[in-house]
């Protein structure tokens, strides 16, 4: 390809024809490869390459791709990151950490199940959660509602769930109470919940230790009052006037998530007895029942001509059996120190006092509830 033959020239000498330097003898394979040209002297040189680091191909500079640059060898190599930099989303409560993926990508590894504990920052929400890689708290407000143990019983039947009323346990409550309570930690399931609920045939009753009887109807108060915060009936910050007596709640004015928290941090100590569980069993129901929350059922609305309807809610024993058979409702002036005077009895769950009048009356319902 440099060497024609030699020729005679015109002066009778032997003439070499090697081909000019202008002349390509080889042609580049590659960015990486450079075109050789005839050396004059006859012959093609060696095949040389691009000085190593010239660059070549993918020329994008990201923080998981670094610009190719020609190797030693006349090869055009990737200079992707290796797949323990990191990139993207730094991580969060919420999300994973993501990491090159080694061919010049960052690879999202995505967020954390849902419903894995977090904190949002706010103090106004609890229960705070992941929710599709964000952490959500939820807000509350209003008036309090709380339900008893027992109409939470009446939602388990044979230790499975059992909807009573259009009301029926979920397997979120489960988890929004082993979020709440280091004594239900791990709880995800209905039939979890119906497990605490529904264990009457279970333990050793007459036993003072931690698998006694007030131990257990206490796990029954602490399930229900999780279950009052987890479905917003009672908000975590509302004031509770506490009557339980013995421990660091002995009538003063707490909150539900602190009379939660103590009564937790009883029934989660294995070393737990009669005692302690009646301070935890104590320092629960008196806000699954309302009274330490100055709250009851009892609802009263003024109608045309002076008159004053009650409204209230049916109560339930606290195993949640028996049912009311009759109400009777009784009053009194505002602020007196008289007895209640019986004003009438009804089967209903509304009475209609008519003779109300402009007397500002106190009211008082009692019921007879047969098992």
């Amino acid at each position: 390809m440099c060497d024609n033959p030699d020729t005679c020239n015109a002066t009778g000498a032997c003439q070499s024809n090697n081909e000019p330097t202008t002349v390509v003898c080889r042609a580049d394979a590659g960015e990486c490869d450079v075109a050789e040209t005839c050396n004059g002297a006859g012959s093609c040189p060696a095949d040389t390459f691009e000085s190593a680091g010239t660059a070549c191909g993918n020329s994008a500079d990201t923080v998981c791709d670094n610009p190719d640059t020609c190797n030693a060898t006349g090869a055009c190599q990737s200079n992707s990151e290796p797949t323990t930099k990191t990139c993207g989303d730094a991580g969060t409560q919420c999300t994973h950490q993501d990491f090159c993926s080694g061919t010049g990508a960052c690879h999202d590894n995505g967020v954390v199940p849902n419903g894995t504990t977090c904190n949002d920052g706010d103090v106004e929400t609890f229960n705070d959660s992941c929710q599709g890689g964000v952490c959500t708290g939820t807000s509350c407000s209003g008036t309090p509602k709380p339900q008893s143990s027992g109409y939470y019983k009446k939602l388990c039947k044979d230790g499975h769930g059992h909807p009573s009323h259009g009301d029926a346990l979920t397997n979120a409550d489960a988890v929004c109470v082993a979020q709440l309570t280091a004594t239900f930690a791990g709880l995800s399931t209905v039939d979890g919940i119906c497990a605490v609920l529904d264990h009457d045939s279970s333990g050793d009753h007459d036993s003072s230790g931690p698998l006694g009887k007030e131990c257990d109807k206490s796990l029954d108060e602490l399930m229900a009052l999780a279950l009052n915060v987890c479905r917003e009936r009672v908000c975590p910050d509302q004031e509770v006037d506490s009557n339980c007596s013995g421990g660091p709640h002995d009538h003063t004015l707490t909150t539900a998530a602190a009379s939660l928290a103590a009564a937790d941090a009883i029934l989660a100590d294995p070393s737990r007895n009669k005692g302690t569980c009646k301070n935890a069993r104590c320092l629960a129901k008196e806000i699954n029942n309302g009274h330490g929350l100055h709250h009851t059922s009892l609802l009263l609305a003024k109608e045309a001509g002076n008159k004053v309807r009650l409204k209230w809610d049916s109560p339930v024993m606290d195993d949640g059996s028996g049912q009311a058979s009759g109400y009777t409702i009784w009053r009194r002036p505002l602020n007196s120190e008289i007895a209640f005077v019986q004003l009438g009895t009804t089967n209903g769950l509304t009475f209609l006092d008519s003779t109300s009048g402009t007397t500002q009356w106190e009211y008082e319902v009692t019921f007879t509830i047969e098992p």
